[in-house]
């Protein structure tokens, strides 16, 4: 007769993790004090439920930005262009967003590739802009068929602390 139960394991996931090889016993001591937060701080210092600082600078060009959360900082640049409306959307005009993840940034970035997480970063900025109506791309129409705004946004990670996904959304 076979059995649906489950055996019982008499070790917790954590004895579990830390008596295995994935973490070492410092690796393991280091997570397990920061997730207790038994001092009532982060390892960083902040309070358990507290945000990282949110900073915005306005370059002195007119449509640059750097934003900066935590550790982590992006310039952003917008340009915008009259151009040809694309023949299946005559009446809208074209957003698009580049994300450039400076090796400078992080040493974990490859030279002259785009890697996934650049991609994931675009995908989330451009799905935040057009699902959120944040741009209307109807009203960057200016003559059906003939003439309309194409914005180009080109971001550029500056310094990666792991928290370029939590700035992108």
């Amino acid at each position: 007769r076979v059995s649906d139960e489950r055996p019982v394991s008499t070790q917790s996931t954590w004895e579990t993790m830390t008596s295995s090889s994935i973490l070492s016993t410092n690796e393991a001591e280091f997570i397990r004090e920061a997730l207790d937060c038994g001092s009532g701080f982060r390892v960083d210092g902040r309070r358990p439920l507290a945000m990282r600082n949110l900073k915005f600078v306005f370059g002195k060009k007119p449509g640059t930005v750097q934003v900066q959360l935590g550790g982590t900082r992006c310039l952003a640049c917008v340009t915008a262009d009259i151009v040809r409306p694309y023949d299946d959307r005559p009446a809208e005009g074209r957003l698009n967003i580049y994300v450039d993840l400076s090796p400078m940034a992080s040493p974990k970035i490859e030279v002259e590739r785009t890697s996934l997480q650049e991609l994931e970063i675009n995908r989330i900025i451009d799905r935040g802009i057009r699902e959120g109506l944040a741009i209307d791309v109807e009203g960057l129409c200016i003559l059906a068929g003939e003439q309309v705004w194409a914005i180009r946004c080109d971001i550029r990670v500056l310094d990666d602390y792991g928290n370029v996904m939590e700035l992108a959304r």
